[in-house]
């Protein structure tokens, strides 16, 4: 669960635009029990997307570049694409994740 003034935050931006890894991250997150969801994945993802204004973003060559260049703060293949992904787009981005604030690229990008 995100803190309520990154919710508010979150709701503010009009045309968000979640990567492409954001659906694969969260497919594996409730593959390994990490996260429930009350429904099947793919309708879940269908009713996320739905009406919601977002547009996936794909992974490039760009982005997979800086994904592997990025310094080893966080080992996670998925979190490292969806950190360049923010980078690549010149993209604010939401998470939870202690280890985001790490990495300088970050900075002026990040919303806690």
């Amino acid at each position: 669960m995100l803190p309520k003034q990154s919710s508010e935050s979150l709701d503010k931006r009009p045309g968000r635009k979640p990567g492409t890894l954001s659906p694969s991250k969260r497919a594996w997150l409730v593959n390994r029990g990490r996260v429930e969801i009350p429904v099947a994945l793919d309708a879940w993802f269908d009713a996320a997307l739905e009406g919601s204004g977002a547009r996936l973003l794909p992974i490039t060559p760009l982005i997979a570049r800086l994904a592997v260049e990025l310094p080893e703060h966080h080992r996670d293949p998925q979190d490292r694409l969806i950190i360049a992904t923010a980078i690549a787009n010149d993209a604010q981005l939401l998470s939870a994740d202690g280890r985001f604030p790490d990495y300088e690229e970050l900075d002026g990008r990040l919303i806690l």
